[in-house]
C-alpha cells in the first residue's frame, strides 16, 4: 500500500499532536515536511529524528512540494483560509483545524475553491471521534432513551488561552463553544433554529479588555 505523504503547516501545540499521532499510530502515512516561520535549529533536529526531512518557513513552499499528497493545517486561525486556498490551488487534500475563517463570505469562497479543485477536505471537529460522545450518539439514535428534549453540554479548559492568542481567536464562542454547537448538531442530527447566549469574565480582567469572556451560557 502506498504511504500518504503529509505536510504540516504550523507546528505549535496542535501541530505537534498531529505529528506525533501520525508517526506513532498510522502505519500507512508519513510526515515528510513541516512549514513554520518560528522553528529553531534544535527543534529541527528533533523533527529530523522523527523522519521529517524537509523544513520550510512558508506555507507556499510546502504546498509546492510535489512529493506531498496531503496537508494538515494547524496554523493560527487567522491564517487558515489563506493556507487552505494555497493548498487547494496545488491540489493537495486538506485536514484543517477549525475554523475555516471568522468571515462567512471567506468561508463560502473557500468551499467553492474546495469544490472547484475536487479536494478531499475535512475540518477538525475532534469530539465527533471521541468514544464517549460516539456512545452518546449511538444511545440517542437507537432510541434507548426515547426522543431527546434537552441536551446539556458543559466544556471546561484547565485555564484560559494566552492573551496573544485571544486577540485573533474570534473569542470564546467562535473558538471553543463552536465544538459544543457542532456536537449538539451531531448528536441530534438536527439543525439549530435560534440561539441565545450570554457571558462574563470571572477570572483575568485583561480578557475583558480584549472584548472576550472566560465563561458563557448558550
Amino acid at each position: 500500500m502506498k504511504k500518504i505523504k503529509f505536510g504540516i503547516v504550523g507546528i505549535g501545540r496542535i501541530g505537534k499532536i498531529h505529528l506525533n499521532n501520525i508517526v506513532t499510530r498510522i502505519d500507512n502515512a508519513d510526515v515528510v515536511a513541516i512549514a513554520d516561520p518560528k522553528i529553531d535549529s534544535e527543534t529541527i533536529k528533533t523533527f529530523n529524528k522523527l523522519g521529517v526531512k524537509k523544513i520550510f518557513s512558508k506555507c507556499e513552499e510546502l504546498v509546492s512540494d510535489k512529493s506531498i499528497d496531503s496537508i494538515i493545517i494547524s496554523s493560527p486561525s487567522s491564517l487558515h483560509s489563506e493556507h487552505i486556498s494555497l493548498a487547494c490551488k496545488k491540489v493537495k487534500n486538506i485536514f484543517c483545524e477549525k475554523p475555516i475563517d471568522l468571515n462567512l463570505i471567506k468561508i463560502k469562497n473557500i468551499l467553492k475553491l474546495v469544490k472547484k479543485y475536487n479536494i478531499n477536505f475535512m475540518l477538525g471537529f475532534n469530539r465527533r471521534f471521541d468514544p464517549n460522545f460516539l456512545k452518546v450518539k449511538e444511545i440517542v439514535e437507537s432510541k434507548k432513551i426515547g426522543n431527546p428534549q434537552i441536551v446539556k453540554i458543559t466544556s471546561r479548559d484547565p485555564s484560559p488561552p494566552p492573551l496573544e492568542y485571544i486577540k485573533t481567536s474570534g473569542g470564546l464562542f467562535l473558538d471553543m463553544a463552536i465544538h459544543d454547537f457542532d456536537l449538539a448538531r451531531f448528536i441530534l442530527n438536527d439543525e439549530v433554529i435560534s440561539v441565545y447566549a450570554t457571558g462574563k469574565v470571572f477570572g483575568n480582567p485583561e480578557i475583558s479588555k480584549l472584548g472576550d469572556i472566560d465563561t458563557a451560557i448558550t
